[in-house]
């Protein structure tokens, strides 16, 4: 759902104005947090966590819109440095916060965090510039397509169903022949056939892939071999998120002042560095995995940035 709502709100950007859209995208993210922080039902809460991706799938779509709309290319590069290093350290003030909370309120009191994003809607009505609707077509029927072809995807990854595997090859060669028959696709085809923006996407996902990995192991690591309670897990990854922030301001001036190649090869460099160092002292020593993250987050951010 976060994958299929940052393309749809991207695609809306073209031609509904940006404020309106973040206004719908982070009052479905509140409402949603309020109906997690009250359910007790299991597919309630599952419900939740899907409204929560939609709305969530905006604000980051819409950020690096944002950027590149309205800010100079002079001054691009650090503006797209800043939202990937703050993406960075709430990957690792997440951990922090929700191992504390997890541990002394419940669970439940995760969605009061997210709940305060509605506070920002003041500043963005107030602060982003007026845009007129444009006149365009949200291709709706690629927009089903894209988003249930993704879906069988995921699915086939969790389940290993061949039944699965097979509807959703016969969904994507359906949906490649839907978006290269119409007028204004959902995904225009010309970009999936540009060889070097397919090295950037796949550089990318890449990325966002090792990260998510490595956020996903390092607490399950902590916890059965080395016995850290839920606080102690964000302690230990919250310094490389720290790092990054640091290091995401330097980034920028480079982007800026020498491009990106540089970057994303330096990025790419820290995060193999970073797999292999895991995959041989993650099990040594709870700190090799604090210091390891650090190489990680570093490397993540700057391909983030760059490649944005």
């Amino acid at each position: 759902m976060f994958a299929i709502s940052t393309l749809t709100f991207g695609r809306l950007s073209d031609f509904v104005p940006l404020s309106r859209l973040l206004l719908h995208g982070i009052c479905l993210l509140g409402i949603s947090s309020v109906i997690g922080f009250f359910s007790t039902n299991f597919f309630i809460l599952l419900g939740a966590r899907i409204l929560q991706a939609a709305g969530a799938g905006a604000v980051m779509g819409l950020s690096m819109i944002m950027a590149g709309r309205y800010i100079p290319l002079s001054r691009r590069g650090k503006a797209m440095a800043i939202i990937a290093s703050a993406a960075s350290l709430a990957f690792g003030l997440g951990p922090v916060l929700g191992g504390v909370i997890t541990q002394y309120l419940g669970w439940n009191y995760l969605f009061v965090v997210t709940i305060f994003s509605v506070l920002s809607i003041p500043f963005f009505l107030k602060l982003l510039p007026n845009e007129v609707i444009k006149k365009g077509h949200f291709d709706l029927f690629g927009a089903i397509l894209t988003g249930l072809s993704v879906t069988g995807l995921l699915l086939f990854l969790s389940t290993f169903s061949y039944g699965i595997l097979l509807g959703t090859v016969v969904l994507f060669a359906v949906w490649w022949k839907y978006l290269n028959k119409t007028e204004e696709p959902f995904i225009p085809p010309i970009l999936l056939r540009n060889k070097q923006y397919k090295k950037l996407l796949l550089i990318n996902c890449s990325a966002f892939f090792i990260n998510f990995s490595n956020l996903f192991l390092m607490p399950i690591i902590l916890t059965t071999v080395f016995g850290k309670e839920p606080a102690e897990l964000g302690l230990m990854i919250f310094p490389g998120a720290i790092i990054a922030v640091v290091a995401g301001i330097y980034i920028g001036r480079f982007i800026d002042r020498f491009g990106n190649a540089p970057l994303i090869i330096f990025g790419q460099l820290l995060l193999l560095s970073a797999s292999i160092l895991f995959a041989w002292f993650s099990s040594a020593n709870p700190y090799f995995i604090l210091f390891i993250y650090m190489f990680a987050s570093v490397g993540f951010t700057a391909i983030s940035s760059s490649i944005s």
